[in-house]
């Protein structure tokens, strides 16, 4: 949710602060989520971690902020709003 925050305040910021904002918060907020998940499943690898909250973001930003949000489908050409932040996760 936090991932697709930025997105739904992009009236008030250009696209580029609102892919700015969204490259920062992704990573921030699935870096505090896999602390937690460690935590909670302290056998699970770095590697499945980091692939299961890529996949999340993904699914929805696919699914959700893409359709819902950003009635398009655009975001996924732009580097800075979905593949570094998908990649930093």
């Amino acid at each position: 949710m936090a991932c697709g925050a930025p997105f739904l305040i992009a009236q008030s910021l250009s696209m580029s602060s609102t892919f700015i904002v969204h490259a920062v918060i992704a990573p921030v907020v699935f870096a505090l989520l896999s602390t937690h998940f460690f935590r909670r499943h302290p056998n699970a690898t770095p590697l499945h971690t980091s692939l299961a909250l890529a996949a999340i973001v993904i699914a929805l930003d696919a699914f959700f902020v893409a359709p819902v949000v950003e009635h398009s489908y655009a975001m996924f050409r732009s580097p800075i709003g979905t593949w570094i932040p998908f990649a930093s996760i």
